[in-house]
């Protein structure tokens, strides 16, 4: 669903909340001119996603934030191709983690 929504509506831009272990992540970023910040509290969900990012070569297309999403000033973040601030197209919040820790 997610992947139609943003190629139907030819979105670059995702924010993504919760990473886990990267599965959507890295999804989205393999798709041609998709760009996805990511935000992950847990230490091991986001290191485990680092490495996944790193394994299927999309550094260029996330970014990647250690952080509480809580905490982190949307407006502020930059995406990391442009170095200026994003305009959200889709914004994607793995709700069922953000109570775990």
């Amino acid at each position: 669903y997610l992947k139609n929504l943003i190629i139907e509506n030819d979105y670059h831009e995702v924010l993504e909340i919760g990473s886990a272990i990267r599965y959507t992540t890295v999804n989205l970023a393999l798709m041609d001119n998709v760009y996805v910040t990511t935000i992950e509290y847990n230490d091991a969900r986001y290191q485990m996603c680092v490495e996944n990012i790193n394994d299927f070569n999309v550094q260029d297309k996330v970014n990647a934030i250690h952080d509480d999403a809580l905490e982190v000033f949307i407006s502020q973040i930059k995406n990391n191709n442009k170095g200026e601030k994003t305009k959200w197209h889709v914004i994607q919040v793995q709700a069922g983690r953000l109570l775990e820790d």
